[in-house]
């Protein structure tokens, strides 16, 4: 199966500070908003220039702690990951 996008969990400046104090490993992002948003776009456009299309994948703390619940994932960066995806993925092939 072809990599057609690959997701990068994305925060909202107003959330940042309430996401990152849910998260059971928060104290290992970025104390900043500012901070955590240079090192992502970094990020994105590393990826971009590997050719692969990049999808935001803005996390709702609600929605993000019960997509997890339904997982039996805590609210950790592996899950974050695994949800951007999976997101990315359905989105990609024309999903919600």
């Amino acid at each position: 199966m072809e990599l057609t996008a690959v997701g990068i969990p994305w925060y909202r400046r107003e959330e940042y500070d309430a996401l990152r104090a849910s998260f059971e490993d928060g104290d290992g992002l970025h104390d900043t908003f500012d901070e955590w948003i240079a090192d992502a776009e970094k990020l994105e456009c590393e990826v971009l220039d590997t050719g692969v299309r990049v999808l935001r994948v803005y996390l709702s703390l609600k929605l993000f702690r019960a997509w997890c619940a339904m997982r039996n994932l805590p609210l950790v960066a592996s899950s974050r990951a695994r949800y951007a995806t999976e997101i990315a993925r359905r989105r990609a092939s024309g999903g919600v």
